[in-house]
């Protein structure tokens, strides 16, 4: 299922920028950071 594929990239790549927020809170360019 496509639409499968993308809801779990998307749900992993949520679950990475959450975590590199956390790590990098005081670094308000990685929120924008790609």
């Amino acid at each position: 299922n496509h639409v499968a594929e993308l809801l779990d990239q998307a749900v992993y790549h949520v679950e990475h920028l959450r975590l590199g927020l956390t790590d990098a809170a005081a670094e308000p360019a990685a929120v924008t950071a790609p």
